[in-house]
């Protein structure tokens, strides 16, 4: 299953910083969601302004998951992570933001910060679960009760075998990066027993091994075109080796 998950998805190339902003609290329980009291300050992770560069952080970071889920719950520590695979949700250009709200008039920094930012109690909530998930999962599965229903829109996609399979590719394409995060998370706790995700030390992407599938656990590759990849480099390696010895 070469190519299992796949996501494009943009980083600022300048980075990313955290923005204080007033808020005005909501009330939940209010069909009208009233507001409640005084602003508040909030911290907001947000683009710096630089280009929208295009990235796979998926082929960055293999096992994306997991590195998520051990990020430290510190503004220094999401700023690295959003500047390597971008926000969680949203994708838009502090600048390009900017100019949209300007047909409504005249925007405030914060109105920009709010549309095209994110809360970092939200990264925080989300890094607790995907945490708290891995680790009781890890532990006791069937202590796994429904956890956040919908919390990933994909799209599936089907296409022709890879080189050196017989089954058709199945690709899984999520909207965005937390998306993607979860459905990795969901891949590696729902595989059936005897099987395991794991990870292609050629290429980097996802497949399932173990009873059933035709490779065992203790696979290195995802396919038998990555094998030979591997090999030819060892190979290679190998003899530049010797020359140098010579």
């Amino acid at each position: 299953m070469k190519n299992l998950v796949e996501l494009r998805w943009p980083v600022d190339v300048a980075g990313y910083e955290v923005v204080t902003v007033l808020v005005r609290k909501r009330d939940p329980s209010s069909m009208n969601a009233l507001i409640l009291g005084d602003p508040e300050p909030e911290e907001i992770l947000v683009p710096r302004g630089g280009v929208m560069e295009s990235r796979a952080p998926l082929e960055l970071a293999p096992l994306l998951v997991h590195e998520f889920a051990d990020t430290a719950k510190t503004p220094q520590a999401l700023c690295k992570f959003a500047g390597q695979y971008g926000l969680l949700r949203k994708s838009r250009a502090r600048g390009e933001m900017s100019e949209e709200l300007h047909f409504e008039g005249t925007p405030s920094d914060e109105m920009v910060y709010l549309a095209c930012g994110e809360k970092l109690t939200d990264w925080y909530a989300k890094i607790d679960l995907v945490s708290d998930m891995l680790s009781l999962t890890s532990k006791h599965p069937k202590a796994v009760g429904n956890v956040e229903p919908n919390f990933a829109k994909v799209n599936i996609g089907i296409g022709p075998p890879a080189h050196g399979e017989q089954q058709p590719s199945l690709r899984i394409r999520p909207t965005d990066l937390y998306g993607a995060i979860m459905t990795q998370l969901a891949l590696h706790l729902h595989a059936p027993l005897g099987e395991q995700i794991l990870t292609c030390a050629q290429c980097g992407t996802l497949f399932v091994a173990g009873s059933g599938t035709g490779k065992r656990t203790t696979a290195k590759y995802c396919s038998q075109q990555c094998t030979d990849r591997a090999n030819y480099q060892r190979r290679k390696a190998q003899r530049v080796a010797r020359r140098k010895e010579a």
